[in-house]
C-alpha cells in the first residue's frame, strides 16, 4: 500500500491580510536596496524584503528612502497599487516623485528632508510629516503642492478591522463568524482533512474567500470544488498530494 503524504495545513482569518515589510529597490542586481527610478507594480521584484528581492503584492508595507542612491521617478502601474503603510526615509540624494497610476494606501510617514512630490491620484488613511522643510512643496521644485487626499474616517471600518477582546481574529471575521466580539474565538484546526468556519447566515453585508498558498507568500483563490458553503459553515477540503499546504479564510465587510 502507497504510504499517504503527509499535508500540513494552517488556517488564518484576516482583514485584511498583514502584508509584508518591503523597501524599493532600483538596482536588483546589487544587494541591499538601492534608491532610483523604476516601476511600481505587481510584477517586477523591486522589492527588497532583508534577505531577496520580492514582487510587490497589495497591502505590503513599503518604504521608499535607503540612503543609497539617488531618488528618482517612481511610475505607478496604470491599474493603481494598493500598499499597506507608506514610509518615506531620506535617499541617498534627491527627492521621490510619482506618476502614473493611482495610489490608495494606508498612512504615510515622512522622514529625511527630502521632498516627495505625487503628480498622480493618491488616497491615504493618515499623514505624519516627521522631517521636511515644508510638507507641502517638493524638495525639488520648491511651490509645487503635494496633492494628498485623505478620505473620510469610517467608525465602522476601524471597528471591523480591530481585534477588542485580543484573540487575534478581528471583529468583522468574528461577526461573519457569528461571534460576540467579546469571547475568545479559536482560529480552526484540521479535522478530518477539512478546515471549517462556522458562518452567520443571517449577515448580509459581508464577502469572503478561502486562499490557499505552498508558502505564506503567494496566495490563490482555492479551487471551487475544494470549498462547501453549507449556509452556516465553510468548509474547505485538503486535496491529496505533497506539502506543504496553508488555507486562510478573507473576510470582507461591505456596510
Amino acid at each position: 500500500m502507497k504510504p499517504r503524504p503527509i499535508i500540513f495545513a494552517v488556517s488564518a482569518l484576516l482583514l485584511p491580510a498583514t502584508g509584508a515589510n518591503v523597501t524599493w529597490d532600483a538596482n536588483t542586481g546589487t544587494t541591499a536596496a538601492q534608491d532610483g527610478a523604476g516601476n511600481w507594480n505587481t510584477a517586477n521584484t523591486n522589492w527588497w524584503n532583508g534577505s531577496s528581492n520580492v514582487q510587490f503584492i497589495g497591502g505590503d508595507n513599503v518604504t521608499f528612502g535607503a540612503a543609497s542612491g539617488a531618488a528618482a521617478t517612481i511610475t505607478v502601474d496604470a491599474g493603481g497599487v494598493t500598499p499597506g503603510n507608506i514610509t518615506f526615509s531620506a535617499p541617498g540624494s534627491g527627492s521621490y516623485v510619482f506618476t502614473g497610476g493611482g495610489i490608495t494606501g494606508g498612512a504615510v510617514v515622512k522622514n529625511g528632508s527630502n521632498g516627495v512630490q505625487f503628480d498622480n491620484a493618491n488616497s491615504f488613511t493618515a499623514i505624519t510629516v516627521n522631517a521636511g522643510a515644508n510638507s507641502q512643496t517638493d524638495g525639488v521644485n520648491p511651490g509645487k503642492s503635494i496633492t494628498l487626499t485623505i478620505p473620510a474616517a469610517s467608525g465602522y471600518a476601524t471597528w471591523a478591522a480591530a481585534n477588542a477582546d485580543g484573540d487575534g481574529v478581528a471583529n468583522g471575521v468574528e461577526y461573519f463568524m457569528g461571534e460576540t466580539g467579546s469571547s475568545f474565538t479559536a482560529n480552526p484546526a484540521v479535522v478530518n482533512n477539512q478546515v471549517t468556519w462556522p458562518k452567520d447566515n443571517t449577515v448580509t453585508d459581508a464577502s469572503y474567500v478561502v486562499q490557499v498558498s505552498s508558502n505564506l507568500q503567494t496566495w490563490t483563490t482555492a479551487p471551487v470544488g475544494d470549498v462547501n458553503d453549507t449556509g452556516t459553515s465553510v468548509i474547505y477540503s485538503l486535496p491529496g498530494g505533497p506539502g506543504p499546504r496553508f488555507v486562510r479564510l478573507s473576510v470582507t465587510i461591505n456596510p
